[in-house]
């Protein structure tokens, strides 16, 4: 019963037409699907003739797919033996544009791949890294098109199979998950459509997108998958299509439209990303976020000047409340994230963790308290405990989870906050969060409402307040690997220490019990660190009001005047 009743708190969520299509993709066999959607070759395919120059050539490729095609290059790993997210990102290509590998090896790639993946041989063809190969292989050709023209009988097999990737992709564009993954779809049938001039794909490539990218986006920038991740890799990839359409006459149909809301897009979302700290060298992991996965930050904002988009530059300090309910107050010295928002969009949670309330932290650029991220895309105890409560800067009451997350990318039932509201005047600027755990059993449901407040002299406070039926509260912070941590519970706070920066973590609350224990940290893909927690753990008496603060060694006086007056 439990397995039917969390499948069918999955499906309640879903979009009619992810039903039609989800169907559609579980219940047709999948040879059939492969077999409909492989087209057949047209009688010549020729490459660009109405693209007038070369797009620009984005130098600096994911660390993780460098890393992975030496590997592959040098024989010590084959996709057999590896996840399958590894296994989509061979596929990808993105290490055509490493420029220090040999562009011998590239094209020897490039070959390896015609030879062993015909049309839907999966994983090669599934719908995703099918999307990524086309954009990659498009500005690949027009980067380089002497190796081609040096090669005939490489440029024909190269323009076919991307022919034929491009007519597959069409029929096999992926309704049943939305979110980014029909981004990714549309952006590289609209860029096939354009390469090859087939006004059909363009069509339909360009509806489909200029429909999720109005339904995806804030009107701050910022993607409904809330995840610095994938925030940093749609940037580089709707870029790809700027740059794309921009190399193209203004006769060729229905594409102007589009080209104007990305030129106007972009930059909101370069500004989200850095309200985000994604200039950071070790950004918030928020979301399904890996930094050795995500593209160099100097190479995409060089990236993003090349296309002339006026990219702003943000004001000290940012104190902005994101549509999304996402709080940032960034300056020269701190930036604090909160996240108030929902865990994800309902039809499409598969990168949500559960962070509602959570924050990260960081002092003079460094990292200290922290998010988990995405650990893998596997089926594992890891990446079961990174989405949970546990591995977030937030609190856990009657040992609830804030939603029921199964599988890899599954959820079930789950909480849904209010509004954030904000408070702002010359000298404070305050945020407050709240969520009702409406789907747990009457005897433990409860409301948690987080008011984060910075002060003028420089110290930032916390308060939670939990009402209705409390058994149990545990307020979790984690902290950095690299953070040093001395803590003095009878002063009931704990000194936190990098890079010669000293901080303190003071509490008040009636009768409260600090646990040290280890918690995990993955800035890499499928790379744990073993990082420290305190737990907080106060005496119940509802309703539980429990205040922290963090504050710098400057403005530790005030913050223990700040508690004390609390405390009268």
């Amino acid at each position: 019963m439990a397995i039917w009743r969390r499948g069918f708190h999955t499906l309640r969520y879903l979009k009619r037409t992810q039903i039609f299509h989800l169907i559609k993709e579980k219940f047709f066999p999948q040879w059939v699907l492969r077999w409909w959607a492989v087209p057949p070759l047209p009688s010549a395919v020729n490459g660009p003739t109405r693209i007038q120059r070369v797009a620009f050539q984005f130098s600096t490729p994911p660390a993780l797919d460098r890393q992975l095609v030496r590997r592959f290059l040098a024989g010590e790993v084959t996709p057999r033996e590896l996840p399958l997210l590894e296994v989509f990102h061979l596929h990808y290509f993105h290490y055509l544009f490493d420029q220090s590998l040999p562009m011998e090896n590239r094209l020897a790639l490039i070959r390896r791949w015609l030879e062993r993946h015909p049309p839907g041989d999966e994983p090669a063809w599934h719908p995703y890294p099918t999307s990524l190969r086309i954009g990659n292989w498009i500005l690949f050709y027009l980067n380089h098109p002497e190796v081609f023209e040096a090669d005939p009988s490489l440029n024909t097999q190269f323009l076919t199979r991307l022919w034929q990737q491009g007519a597959y992709l069409r029929r096999r564009m992926e309704f049943h998950l939305r979110g980014n993954h029909l981004l990714e779809n549309a952006r590289a049938l609209v860029m096939a459509g354009v390469f090859f001039q087939e006004q059909r794909w363009v069509r339909q490539g360009v509806q489909v997108l200029l429909q999720e990218l109005a339904e995806q986006f804030f009107p701050d920038g910022m993607h409904v998958e809330r995840s610095v991740l994938y925030q940093n890799i749609l940037v580089k990839h709707l870029a790809d299509v700027l740059a794309l359409l921009r190399c193209v006459p203004k006769t060729f149909p229905a594409i102007a439209r589009l080209k104007n809301t990305l030129e106007s897009l972009l930059p909101r979302m370069w500004q989200a990303y850095l309200n985000w700290g994604g200039d950071f060298p070790e950004p918030p992991l928020w979301g399904d976020t890996a930094i050795d996965m995500m593209y160099p930050i100097q190479a995409l904002q060089d990236y993003l000047n090349s296309l002339s988009l006026e990219l702003a530059v943000p004001d000290n300090p940012v104190r902005h409340v994101s549509p999304s309910g996402y709080a940032f107050y960034r300056t020269a010295e701190e930036l604090l994230v909160f996240d108030g928002g929902p865990l994800g969009p309902d039809y499409q949670p598969g990168h949500a963790h559960c962070d509602t309330l959570s924050i990260t932290y960081h002092f003079q650029g460094q990292p200290v308290l922290v998010d988990a991220g995405l650990g893998n895309y596997e089926e594992t105890p890891l990446r079961q405990t990174v989405r949970s409560a546990t591995a977030h800067n937030t609190v856990i009451v009657n040992e609830l989870a804030q939603a029921e997350c199964w599988k890899v990318f599954r959820m079930g039932r789950r909480i849904h906050p209010e509004p954030v509201t904000e408070k702002t005047d010359n000298d404070h600027w305050e945020v407050t969060g709240e969520y009702y755990h409406s789907w747990a059993p009457a005897s433990r449901r409860y409301r948690h409402r987080r008011t984060v407040r910075h002060h003028p002299v420089g110290f930032w406070s916390i308060h939670d307040v939990i009402q209705g039926q409390v058994h149990s509260v545990a307020a979790y912070f984690h902290l950095h690997p690299a953070v040093q941590v001395t803590v003095r519970s009878e002063a009931r706070q704990a000194i936190l220490e990098i890079n010669g920066a000293r901080l303190y973590v003071l509490w008040r609350m009636p009768e409260a019990q600090l646990s040290q224990e280890s918690g995990v940290y993955v800035p890499h893909y499928n790379k744990p660190q073993t990082s420290r927690v305190l737990i907080l753990r106060p005496r119940l008496a509802p309703p539980v009001r429990m205040y922290y603060v963090i504050a710098p060694a400057r403005a530790l006086a005030a913050a223990q005047q700040f508690l004390e007056a609390i405390d009268d």
